[in-house]
């Protein structure tokens, strides 16, 4: 219907918010690891202090990207349902004028307690495998080595964190048709009493498709 193109619908919201989040990520990701472990190097640290680096990393990138996170999920539900297409400046301001400027923050503090551990055990799953493993930067392999090591990380992070993104996104949507809850206790009561325990986990298998690969040549690229 829509021919190649079809696949990269909506792509340029999702680069505009992801560009900026990535390289908030790890530069963020070493001054939190400098000012609270100073002395240490990525060797020295442990697994716990790495989640908390890259846990607070989190909370900082994710703040400071996102009403561009926001607007991104209403415009998809937009294309889903078949509504009017709009801009991304369109989608802000319409939510600006209904709800105010802590409209562009809604669900925020929920967003918090899934990125904060994603970003936290993707980082430090990250440095954990590459301390363990090893990988010779001079090896022919090293590019190989590099996107397994990036995509494995990926995958332990949104495995352990997978539902707490799923109902963010869900009260994100709050007030939208077919999203109708009271608060966070409601909407998890209404999806458990759709889907059972398995819609907590709904979508998981394509998550993987999206994220290993992605979090692969992030990692890559960084190194």
């Amino acid at each position: 219907m829509e021919g190649f193109s079809g696949y990269f619908k909506g792509n340029g919201a999702t680069v505009m918010k992801i560009a900026p989040f990535s390289a908030f990520e790890f530069y963020f990701y070493e001054i939190f690891k400098t000012a609270l472990f100073p002395g240490k190097t990525k060797k020295d640290m442990t697994y716990s202090q790495a989640i908390i680096a890259g846990g607070l990393t989190g909370i900082t990138a994710s703040t400071l990207t996102y009403p561009m996170d926001l607007v991104k999920t209403y415009l998809t539900i937009n294309l889903e349902t078949g509504a009017k297409k709009i801009s991304m400046t369109e989608q802000t301001m319409l939510i600006y004028r209904q709800h105010g400027f802590f409209g562009l923050y809604k669900g925020w503090g929920l967003s918090m307690c899934g990125i904060a551990p994603f970003i936290g055990f993707k980082m430090a799953s990250f440095d954990f495998l590459m301390n363990t493993f090893q990988p010779d930067p001079k090896s022919p392999y090293i590019v190989l080595y590099n996107l397994i090591i990036g995509a494995t990380a990926g995958t332990i992070a949104v495995t352990v964190t997978y539902p707490t993104d799923l109902t963010r996104r869900l009260l994100q949507l709050n007030g939208t048709p077919g999203h109708n809850y009271a608060g966070f206790a409601d909407m998890c009561k209404q999806l458990y009493t759709r889907e059972g325990i398995g819609g907590f986990y709904k979508g998981l298998f394509a998550t993987y498709l999206k994220v290993a690969p992605m979090t692969a040549i992030l990692f890559l690229t960084n190194e």
